[in-house]
């Protein structure tokens, strides 16, 4: 009977241990490239301090636009878009496009712009309570 149970557990040891990622499969979401240029929209009134990047949520990122160094603006992406057939490098909320922009209104919709990843991914800050039932 016992190792009848050690047979059981070594083989479902050895099928976990085959549906865990391998180095390569790890890789396939590569890290963002550290500055991308192109063309950048707006969400419009009601989304303010939304940022969407194609790369997803949780990075720290520089956006400028094409007036210079003074219509920058950092901040922390926390949605994904914009979709990708429609060739845009981020989705802004209209206080950030204006700004980056350097523009009075947002319904200009499109800006040029380059963004500067500043580091790797934040990880989330969700921390689970212990569930130990062990004093």
């Amino acid at each position: 009977m016992v190792n009848g149970l050690l047979q059981l557990i070594a083989a479902f040891l050895a099928f976990a241990m085959s549906l865990a990622p391998t180095a390569a499969a790890t890789n396939v979401l590569a890290a963002p490239p550290t500055v991308v240029s192109g063309t950048a929209s707006n969400y419009g009134p009601g989304y303010d301090g939304l940022l969407a990047l194609p790369q997803g949520p949780g990075y720290l990122v520089t956006i400028c636009g094409p007036a210079g160094p003074k219509h920058c603006v950092t901040m922390k992406s926390n949605d994904t878009g914009p979709v990708p057939s429609l060739h845009r490098v981020a989705d802004l909320d209209v206080p950030t496009f204006e700004a980056v922009c350097g523009c009075k209104s947002w319904t200009k919709g499109l800006v040029h712009v380059t963004i500067t990843f500043l580091g790797p991914k934040a990880k989330p800050s969700l921390s689970l309570p212990n569930t130990s039932t062990v004093p």
